[in-house]
């Protein structure tokens, strides 16, 4: 499974938000998808299933608004 599609995963499980699936331009931030609640469980989730410890304040803002930002993000992390 490529990252984009697991990370599409876990948001729809933590949010229930299966509009993700269909418009890969939806702002995840501005439409109230994930909410401050979500966005701890998004973090802790993601440290979890990639193995890779993400310090929320050393991420740009712009990169949580979308799948394609965080799966970049999650990319980069583990390239190193």
């Amino acid at each position: 499974m490529d990252i984009y599609k697991r990370i599409e995963d876990i948001i729809v499980e933590i949010t229930g938000c299966e509009d993700i699936r269909t418009n890969q331009d939806i702002d995840l931030i501005e439409e109230d998808i994930i909410d401050s609640y979500a966005f701890i469980e998004l973090i802790d989730t993601l440290d979890s299933v990639f193995g890779i410890e993400i310090e929320p304040t050393q991420v740009d803002k712009e990169t949580w608004k979308s799948v394609k930002g965080i799966s970049d993000m999650v990319s980069e992390m583990l390239a190193k």
